[in-house]
């Protein structure tokens, strides 16, 4: 049996015989999968608070934080809420954290609800570009990373652009990023995400 192409460098050796390195990344994952809980309690306040405001239907079902393994082969943790998931309409709020690059809060709308607020949409480009919203120009819309084929900065577009391709497309997804190393302001940051995707998609 050849087993010389399946040989561990030196690297892959100390990491494989240094059990910390798993260890710490389950107490980093368990931290981002608390701080995500503790922040959907606080979204649910704040649409709990506008409800009156809101539709109905946005508020039924309560947050949901998955995880897992292998986004481009690096472990993410997932909160979404609301989280209104069907084969033709979504409206979504999505909370993200992805090991080695970045946090994230995505508005994704399509079928219904895009035709709802898009309009409003439209109508927050000069928003959009000071906040440094970003805005899907894939075809695939369950590609999360932030590179140029699936993601451009909303300041890249002119007004008639940003119009058009919200209005062509079958969905919508704005996205805001923020860096690993400010996690001490990560929870601010997906709080006020919420707010702002939450109120310019109404």
């Amino acid at each position: 049996m050849n087993t010389a192409k399946i040989q561990l460098s030196e690297t892959e050796l100390q990491l494989v015989t240094n059990s910390e390195v798993i260890l710490t990344k389950n107490r980093i994952i368990k931290k981002v999968y608390d701080m995500l809980g503790l922040v959907a309690g606080e979204m649910r306040i704040i649409a709990r608070d506008h409800q009156s405001v809101l539709p109905a239907e946005l508020l039924l079902a309560a947050p949901k934080i998955a995880r897992g393994e292998n986004y481009l082969g690096l472990p993410y943790v997932m909160l979404d809420y609301p989280r209104l998931f069907e084969k033709d309409d979504v409206f979504a709020i999505r909370m993200m954290f992805w090991w080695g690059n970045f946090f994230s809060a995505t508005l994704h709308l399509k079928g219904k609800h895009k035709s709802k607020y898009q309009e409003n949409l439209v109508n927050q480009f000069a928003f959009f570009c000071e906040k440094h919203y970003y805005v899907c120009v894939s075809s695939e819309e369950w590609n999360h990373h932030f590179g140029a084929n699936n993601y451009q900065p909303v300041a890249r577009f002119t007004p008639e652009e940003f119009e058009n391709r919200i209005r062509e497309k079958d969905f919508i997804k704005l996205s805001l990023q923020h860096p690993l190393s400010a996690w001490e302001n990560a929870a601010e940051f997906f709080l006020l995400s919420f707010k702002q995707m939450l109120f310019i998609s109404g």
